[in-house]
């Protein structure tokens, strides 16, 4: 059996998996998340697919949890000057599209 792609041989590498969080630095960054949300006059908006501890983030915080289209429709009807988009790139700038007047901040995930 011949092997399809063997990561060890790879010339492009996996980068390597990210340290994860103690449950201290767990509590300690929701509590920020929500402290700032809060002092900016932001809301979170999180796709589906999104990691689960983000989809509850956002609905602890007033936010909502849909797809790409209604998470646009959705900051675009909230009151907040600002929305934090957890998705891809793509659903940052359909909410912008939806709501030229409101500040979107989005994840780097250039590393």
């Amino acid at each position: 059996m011949s092997v399809m792609f063997d990561p060890d041989t790879a010339i492009y590498p996996f980068p390597p998996k990210p340290t994860p969080l103690s449950i201290d630095e767990k509590v300690y960054y929701r509590e920020k998340i929500k402290r700032l949300l809060k002092e900016r006059n932001a809301v979170m908006v999180a796709h589906y697919y999104t990691d689960p501890e983000i989809q509850q983030l956002a609905e602890e915080t007033g936010g909502c949890i849909s797809d790409s289209l209604e998470m646009a429709r959705f900051g675009a009807k909230h009151p907040a000057s600002t929305l934090l988009v957890a998705g891809v790139r793509f659903m940052g700038e359909t909410a912008k599209i939806l709501s030229p007047e409101k500040t979107i901040l989005m994840p780097d995930t250039s590393g």
